[in-house]
């Protein structure tokens, strides 16, 4: 490496210098420490600052991924990818972060972290899919992405002393995100114009950070995709669960001393079985009263975060990746239908058939899980942040080609068209010029949005802010629209419905 990009490469931290990797029209930096590594009484407490170190730390190679259960995350690569790959590394050395940012650094740009999704039980920062190099170019911002505790390292609900100790990996991303305020300027980053964005979990965090007292001004834009602020546990549902937990490890009681010393492996061992059977998420944010004082969408409600921008939306059809891949499924028939809805199922089948979201009850049902899970939650956080902050709405429409067309606009396609990763993903988005010209649509407004606090772009329509008058969301296919209140029948029945 010349001299010239040794400079280049290395800036000088908080907490040390780092020395990253110049790629053609940018540089990046892995796997960087934004807290101690979870050794020992670390691994289940609040994160700590990093030590600080002496010389330059060689930031050039991804650090592990937290601890998880490594099929799911090599399971859903597979079907965005079509390849199995060699499974990653995983470790307790997990809380960093990677940074991709233009090779200028005399100027601010806009700093963009990503939340990575995965159901709060797998997923991390380094992923192919969320490769930053395209976008940091592309949009001339520097993009960080970030490991945060999964899991019950990450939600499990403990007491100490008769203090709830929970959210840990919501506080992960937190320090993360105070990490970035402290630092980012070395890497030619603006502090002052930070924008989080994420999908699914990662969406569904932001939505909760939200509603967090130690998050209010770390961010100033938020761009939620297929997530909101509903996947949150009351106390009473989080202690339920830790005591399925504690009784999967073979435990009566609650034992922190053994959390500290069994190996990572035999704790997600016991978070997998604790979790067996269950239809919703295990492990998720908690409403202790104090990381997270009230539920996310009645603080969003009362102006929590009122300073915030935000770009909201989910794909059209979510719930037929879930059924591609066999998981949170339930095997459909109409008794389950029936169940559900008791004397309104008659309703719910006229409103889905009206919008033209299905025709037999089990096409139903997959929209009906969408909506109750994804685009309904997005409606209401949209709804009560329209009162304090600028909201626009969003929906992704485009088919994915694979399977004859049968998984729709599935849950997480729109990541490679964010990300310009879209030849990574050929298994799911088949490659084609349409995509690209849609992917390069997609980043002009989340690029935008970032640098703006607007997603209006050029090749795109006129896209009014949201509000209840018009509910204007702007459809990303083929051809991108702007359509008023799409498919109201079924949001009107939700309204009712809960």
């Amino acid at each position: 490496m010349k001299q010239g990009s040794i400079m280049q490469t290395t800036v000088e931290t908080r907490y040390g210098k780092i020395r990253g990797t110049e790629l053609s029209k940018s540089i990046v930096w892995k796997g960087i420490p934004y807290a101690q590594p979870l050794a020992g009484p670390l691994r289940f407490q609040p994160p700590q600052p990093p030590e600080p170190w002496t010389g330059t730390r060689d930031a050039t190679e991804f650090s592990p991924i937290a601890p998880q259960p490594i099929l799911q995350e090599q399971r859903l690569s597979q079907i965005f990818t079509g390849k199995q790959g060699k499974p990653p590394v995983i470790g307790e050395d997990c809380l960093t972060l990677n940074i991709w940012a233009p090779q200028d650094r005399s100027q601010k740009h806009p700093v963009m972290v990503w939340i990575h999704g995965g159901a709060f039980v797998s997923g991390s920062g380094s992923t192919p899919l969320y490769d930053g190099e395209s976008l940091a170019t592309e949009g001339d911002v520097v993009v960080v992405t970030i490991n945060y505790r999964l899991g019950a390292p990450g939600f499990l609900y403990l007491e100490n002393e008769g203090q709830p100790q929970c959210n840990r990996g919501l506080l992960d991303q937190i320090a993360a995100l105070r990490w970035v305020q402290e630092n980012i300027a070395a890497f030619g980053g603006d502090p002052d114009n930070v924008t989080v964005f994420g999908e699914s979990a990662g969406a569904m965090s932001i939505g909760t950070l939200l509603a967090m007292p130690a998050a209010r001004g770390l961010f100033h834009q938020a761009i939620l995709q297929s997530g909101a602020s509903h996947a949150v546990s009351t106390k009473e549902q989080a202690e339920q669960q830790a005591g399925d937990f504690w009784k999967a490890l073979g435990k009566e009681q609650p034992d922190l001393n053994a959390l500290a010393e069994l190996p990572f492996e035999e704790i997600i061992q016991a978070q997998v079985r604790s979790a067996e059977g269950k239809t919703q998420m295990s492990y998720q944010p908690v409403i202790d009263g104090v990381t997270l004082p009230q539920a996310p969408i009645d603080a969003v409600a009362s102006g929590s975060a009122r300073e915030v921008s935000l770009l909201i939306g989910t794909n059209r059809d979510e719930w037929k990746l879930f059924e591609a891949m066999q998981t949170m499924k339930v095997p459909f028939n109409e008794e389950i239908f029936a169940k559900a809805f008791g004397p309104a199922a008659p309703a719910v089948q006229a409103a889905y058939t009206a919008d033209q979201r299905g025709e037999t009850p089990a096409e139903v049902w997959s929209s009906v899980q969408t909506d109750r899970i994804f685009r309904i939650p997005a409606i209401r956080l949209a709804e009560r942040q329209i009162q304090h902050s600028p909201v626009w709405m969003y929906r992704f429409d485009w088919v994915s080609p694979v399977l004859y067309g049968r998984l729709g606009a599935c849950h997480g396609l729109e990541i490679p068209f964010v990300w310009n990763t879209i030849e990574k993903a050929a298994a799911l988005t088949g490659n084609t010029s349409d995509s690209h010209a849609l992917g390069r649509r997609m980043r002009a407004a989340w690029i935008a949005f970032a640098h703006t606090g607007s997603p209006e772009a050029e090749d795109l329509p006129h896209w009014p802010r949201y509000d209840l008058e018009r509910r204007a969301t702007m459809i990303f296919n083929t051809s991108c629209a702007v359509i008023d209140d799409p498919e109201p029948h079924t949001r009107a029945l939700w309204e009712r419905l809960m």
